[in-house]
């Protein structure tokens, strides 16, 4: 029988492009049940408003302004 094995620790880097325009899109980390991805959005580059129905999202807002569309408009600075 084979022993149950424990999953390692991970460690990443949150070292981000600072962009004059347009957009970039990195994958931090990733298991396989999880995936951290690091995006930056300058001035022009905004995110097509969609949906993901079965996955959770989180968000830093490091500096400028989001909107983000629920129920009701959130705007963060």
């Amino acid at each position: 029988m084979a022993g149950k094995t424990t999953p390692k620790a991970q460690m990443f880097s949150m070292k981000l492009p600072v962009l004059a325009k347009g957009r970039s899109d990195q994958v931090l980390a990733r298991t396989n049940m999880l995936q951290v991805r690091g995006k930056v959005y300058a001035q022009g580059g905004e995110n097509t408003l969609h949906s993901h129905l079965r996955q959770d999202h989180g968000f830093f807002v490091i500096g400028g302004q989001a909107t983000f569309h629920d129920e009701e408009p959130m705007v963060v600075s």
